[in-house]
């Protein structure tokens, strides 16, 4: 009791700083992730397209379970802004610790982490360091398969680094998607990310190592 009641605390706490912000590219990635972390040991593997108003990017995902409760993640991606912005690289490595989980009669899988994220564009690199909440549940059609909505919110502080001037500001991102598994190891997702300038779209795959 007393530990679910520190968990709610903490995501009311929260959900109350993410408010008054805004998003500004917060989500450049995306998640493509529920809130049920990897088991010991397993590895995933997986590629995805993301489109917005500002930018297309092309991604590859890995996620590896490390302990009980908690895994890690990296992502890479060739991104393409809209003119005069160009393309650019960007990275980021995530790692979730799951404090509500269904199997133990929660309500709902959920997790929270700490995540960063960087791109360089033209000469003006970005990092965005903070972290989200995460929440999933997953339900069984009835053809056998399983499918998991998930929501995502994450906040972040935004550094701006051009030449030897800086400047932060904070921002958040909302993400809803679906993980539906197709086998045993692959699993599609698809998840759209609401920013203050304009919705964007995120699908892609992920593939269990044996």
């Amino acid at each position: 009791m007393i530990r679910k009641q520190l968990i709610w605390t903490w995501v009311l706490c929260f959900a109350g700083a993410v408010a008054p912000t805004h998003t500004a590219e917060a989500q450049l990635l995306g998640a493509m992730a529920t809130a049920s972390v990897e088991e010991v040991g397993s590895q995933k593997v997986g590629g995805y397209v993301g489109v917005t108003g500002d930018f297309v990017s092309l991604a590859a995902i890995y996620r590896i379970g490390v302990a009980s409760s908690f895994d890690f993640g990296f992502k890479a991606a060739f991104v393409d802004f809209s003119t005069p912005n160009g393309s650019s690289l960007a990275m980021n490595v995530d790692a979730r610790i799951q404090v509500l989980d269904v199997f133990l009669h929660d309500p709902v899988d959920l997790s929270i982490g700490p995540e960063v994220t960087f791109f360089k564009n033209q000469d003006v690199t970005h990092w965005y360091m903070g972290g989200f909440i995460s929440a999933s549940k997953k339900f069984e059609l009835s053809n056998g398969k399983p499918l998991t909505p998930y929501g995502r919110v994450g906040l972040r502080m935004h550094r701006i680094e051009s030449g030897l001037e800086s400047a932060d500001e904070f921002d958040t991102g909302l993400i809803g998607g679906m993980e539906y598994g197709v086998s045993g190891y692959t699993t599609l997702y698809g998840e759209i990310v609401l920013e203050d300038s304009g919705t964007g779209l995120h699908v892609g795959f992920q593939y269990q190592l044996p």
